[in-house]
């Protein structure tokens, strides 16, 4: 409906995607029966396919057919899934990709078809902290299988275990140091612009049809996010309560307003601040 409702702006012809996604999303997120994600995706991509033709598929059927054929990308990583965009779509997209796996990638799919990868992107001047960024961030790939596959067919998989290790043994906040310095030049445009247009050209060279840049902010860890907020609580506190109460409280009021300031301000100050006590019922 997307892609058809952009297309009949003018702005051109949109692709629509049919994806499985990962059993951690649609079973833990969703909570729908993950099943077998290569029928269901066959399935769907028939549905849309039928859907953008006019027909009608059970009650439904779409209200205003878009001007041009919707052309079909299909997300796929492994094998099986590859074929199955060469065999039912004009389209395939990727993720977490770098260039040296591009053109294997391409061959699996059987037949010349257009191509997108999705690149995340982290762009700064301290190289630290947008690599520790992009750390955080693989970790959590690492973990979901179809994902920790395809790093180790990019040559990862030293990484991925090492990570899986550090995550099962509970030492989680030493699972974004298994990262390599590798593993994140291939599979993220870090950094400068100058560097990122060179990591783009390799993609094109690979024979990537189209690089989705996804823009990501470097953003404070956990730990800064908890501080920035108990710093806005220390203004809020340190505003409320001197004011609030005038008067003959005031003498009363200014000597909790002290209490509370220097309560949130060690909270504040303390590297060892974990996050705030949650009420048990």
């Amino acid at each position: 409906m997307s892609a058809g409702a952009g297309s009949a702006t003018g702005a051109g012809t949109l692709p629509a995607s049919c994806l499985a996604a990962d059993e951690a999303i649609v079973s833990g997120w969703m909570g729908i029966d993950f099943g077998k994600p290569l029928s269901k995706v066959v399935e769907v991509t028939g549905i849309v396919k039928r859907l953008l033709a006019g027909e009608k598929v059970g009650a439904f059927r779409l209200g205003q057919l878009p001007p041009a054929p919707i052309p079909i990308y299909i997300a796929a990583l492994g094998p099986k899934m590859l074929r199955a965009a060469g065999e039912l779509g004009e389209g395939v997209c990727f993720y977490l990709t770098g260039p040296g796996i591009i053109p294997e990638l391409l061959a699996g799919v059987g037949r010349p078809v257009d191509s997108m990868c999705r690149i995340g992107a982290m762009a700064g001047d301290d190289d630290e902290a947008v690599k520790a960024a992009a750390r955080r961030a693989s970790v959590a790939y690492a973990l979901v299988p179809y994902y920790a596959a395809l790093l180790e067919r990019q040559g990862f998989g030293e990484e991925v275990a090492a990570i899986k290790g550090r995550w099962a043994a509970g030492d989680r906040a030493a699972a974004p140091g298994q990262v390599s310095d590798a593993m994140l030049d291939e599979t993220w445009l870090l950094g400068s612009v100058d560097h990122m247009l060179e990591r783009l050209a390799d993609y094109e060279r690979a024979g990537l049809g189209c690089p989705a840049i996804a823009p990501i902010g470097v953003g404070a860890t956990p730990a800064e996010r908890r501080r920035a907020r108990r710093r806005a609580q220390l203004r809020k506190y340190g505003t409320v309560l001197l004011f609030l109460w005038p008067g003959e409280a005031a003498p009363v009021m200014l000597g909790i307003s002290v209490l509370v300031i220097a309560a949130v301000a060690a909270q504040v100050a303390s590297p060892w601040a974990g996050p705030p006590t949650k009420f048990r019922a």
